[in-house]
């Protein structure tokens, strides 16, 4: 029963060292996709709470706001595949 408990916790990344400060599952996707840079996840996280709206997904110019953040915060090669990180994760 132990060993199953430990799998479990391990497939759900409980295995992973991650900084105290990354409390949400979006920080800790922004900080395991961004070359475990903590600073640069925090505050693109905090951007990115800041600039988005309701239902900034299903809007066109309320997304737009979102990904000029993450393109302000990335290289220009990172930019779409962390926005589409971005768009999915449920905290946003």
């Amino acid at each position: 029963m132990v060993e199953l408990a430990r799998q479990a916790d391990q497939a759900n990344g409980g295995g992973i060292s991650r900084p105290e400060t990354l409390v949400t599952n979006a920080q800790k996707t922004l900080y395991d996709n961004l070359d475990n840079d903590e600073a640069l996840a925090l505050k693109l996280d905090q951007a990115i709470r800041d600039v988005k709206k309701d239902d900034w997904r299903n809007h066109p110019v309320k997304s737009r706001a979102v990904k000029t953040v993450v393109k302000n915060h990335v290289t220009e090669d990172k930019a779409d595949y962390i926005f589409n990180l971005v768009k999915n994760q449920n905290d946003y």
